[in-house]
């Protein structure tokens, strides 16, 4: 799980304070928020960044869905900061159930008058984003930021990670140190190099819209094709299938749909659920069950100039069909055929 069960969480932090942490930072996913299992949990900062379709397998609804994450704001205490993306539709919610300090970014400067939001808070404008194919460059209240992790989905966390320090009581000289400290994530954006013409690049996108966030991200810096490999897990909703279909045939040059984690549905019903979003069947879509299978294909379409894109599993070593593990890594095999191809 995303977040631990409350007491595992807290047996977790107290062997952390035993070992002499002073700071823990926790993905509380809104299923962890509906179930209550950061029961007990006293924040000192929270963030949201964003709400976007997924996880209705569970919430059914968007707007239970933004209950759950609302949830989060509601446990702050008056002593807490709530770091909120102003950009969001969701961003209100947020705010209004906070009770301590607000703080918010964006790329627009839309919330930097709302009154929720300069009540008792500040508001960071995103200024001079610059995205260049391996290098972003982003301007926060004056501070210059160079990054290799490109698009504005990450000029949004950085912006959620600086008024978090912020807050924290850390300078923004020391927070640019860390910020451009971080060269990678594994499975976020992380490129595959073998000597080959064309760029290969293994992330983690598994909704809609992190679907489309990376394949527009690359798609301005790919003078040639931009080839995208992905699939939907099974026992997850279902919705987004066609939805994440529909934006693969609109925005690929050529996309293949594959396995993700079919769980204990049938890989090939996942895959027409996806296909079922695809106007027409068009030409530039292909079937191709077997992950592996799928990944080689592209790879071996791809020439000097193209992009291809492995999405879905990220840093994940296996997949699961029907509660059995079976060891793989889509870099793994991205770098294993591309070092036998000529």
């Amino acid at each position: 799980m995303t977040t631990p069960e409350s007491a595992d969480l807290q047996a977790e932090f107290a062997r952390e304070v035993e070992q002499g942490y002073t700071h823990c930072i926790l993905e509380v996913s809104s299923h962890a928020l509906a179930q209550e299992r950061v029961h007990g949990c006293r924040f000192a900062v929270a963030i949201f960044t964003n709400l976007t379709h997924d996880h209705l397998d569970y919430h059914k609804t968007m707007e239970r869905y933004q209950a759950a994450k609302r949830k989060l704001f509601e446990k702050l205490d008056a002593a807490a900061t709530a770091v909120v993306n102003a950009d969001d539709p969701a961003a209100a919610a947020m705010l209004e159930a906070a009770r301590g300090k607000r703080l918010t970014f964006g790329v627009t400067q839309a919330a930097a008058g709302r009154p929720d939001a300069a009540r008792s808070g500040s508001h960071l404008t995103i200024e001079g984003l610059d995205i260049q194919a391996r290098e972003m460059r982003l301007r926060l209240d004056g501070t210059e930021v160079r990054t290799p992790l490109i698009g504005r989905h990450n000029a949004y966390n950085i912006a959620a990670a600086y008024q978090c320090a912020l807050a924290l009581g850390i300078g923004p000289s020391v927070i640019k140190l860390g910020i451009e400290a971080v060269k990678v994530i594994p499975g976020r954006q992380e490129e595959v190099v073998c000597g080959q013409p064309f760029r290969v690049i293994v992330d983690f996108a598994h909704s809609p819209d992190s679907l489309a966030q990376i394949v527009e991200t690359y798609r301005e810096f790919t003078a040639g094709r931009l080839i995208l490999v992905f699939g939907c897990p099974g026992d997850r909703d279902p919705s987004k299938r066609p939805i994440m279909g529909e934006i693969a045939a609109r925005l690929a040059d050529l996309a293949i749909v594959t396995t993700d984690d079919p769980y204990y549905e049938n890989p090939e019903q996942i895959i027409e659920d996806v296909a079922a979003g695809c106007p027409a069947r068009r030409v530039n879509w292909q079937a191709v069950p077997d992950r592996k299978a799928a990944i080689e294909m592209a790879l071996g379409h791809a020439g000097s100039g193209d992009t291809v894109l492995l999405v879905g599993r990220g840093h994940e070593k296996y997949q699961d069909f029907a509660g059995e593990k079976v060891p793989f890594d889509d870099k793994l095999v991205a770098e294993g055929f591309l070092t036998k191809r000529p």
